[in-house]
């Protein structure tokens, strides 16, 4: 952790990360699992706990920064080919809903609220009837209709795991997972115990929704056709 970051961790916490950086600068273990032997570890880790308003004082410049679940996750610049598959999603979908007169589609870094949570989707769409996000506002506070993400090496594992259960639990009624190696898009749907599967979508098809009436997105269109 960059030591401009200090600045926006809690001040009970701040000692520890210094600690933390300082042990990993010299090559010492930071025996951060001990937390866990300790007697009331519930307790001691609520005061580690980052919060919205601590996300909101990270400074600038230091890269995609998420916060779930009280804890601090920091992103990699996403590859080409993963920004490629967003942007070309970016047209398709967004022609659909400006034809569709529900143009209220926002992309990463634009980041969500949804609780303490601080969430950057690659894409998310937001209901028609809603208020327009003020121009200064530094995250949407409004629960999507639809959030997307794109598979990128380094961040899978979050966008299938806890990600998803952010999502679900923020109320997130549909939840595109799109697949740039396998060439798929899963569609999710929020049912009672959380996200279920109602279809998964791949090259020679197009892209159908629920959420959204006529939408016919051929994925042949989104992913880059095979080689040779």
């Amino acid at each position: 952790m960059g030591a401009n970051l200090l600045s926006a961790v809690p001040p009970s916490a701040a000692g520890f990360f210094r600690l933390a950086a300082g042990s990993a600068a010299s090559g010492e273990p930071v025996a951060v699992a001990t937390l866990a032997a300790m007697p009331d570890t519930r307790e001691r880790l609520e005061a580690y706990r980052l919060s919205f308003d601590d996300w909101l004082r990270l400074p600038e410049g230091d890269g995609l920064c998420e916060v779930i679940d009280g804890e601090l996750f920091m992103s990699p610049a996403p590859n080409v080919g993963h920004q490629g598959v967003v942007r070309q999603l970016t047209l398709l979908l967004g022609g659909h809903l400006g034809k569709e007169g529900c143009a209220r589609l926002f992309h990463a870094p634009t980041a969500l609220r949804l609780g303490e949570k601080a969430l950057q989707p690659d894409l998310m769409v937001l209901p028609p009837d809603t208020q327009r996000p003020a121009a200064d506002a530094v995250a949407i506070e409004i629960v999507p209709l639809l959030v997307v993400e794109v598979l990128s090496p380094g961040t899978a594992h979050r966008d299938l795991g806890i990600k998803k259960v952010a999502y679900a639990a923020g109320g997130v009624g549909e939840y595109w997972i799109v697949d740039p190696v396998r060439a798929t898009v899963d569609r999710l749907a929020l049912a009672a115990e959380g996200y279920e599967t109602t279809a998964v979508f791949g090259r020679g098809q197009l892209l159908t929704s629920p959420t959204f009436a006529d939408l016919a997105l051929p994925l042949d269109d989104l992913f880059p056709p095979v080689a040779g």
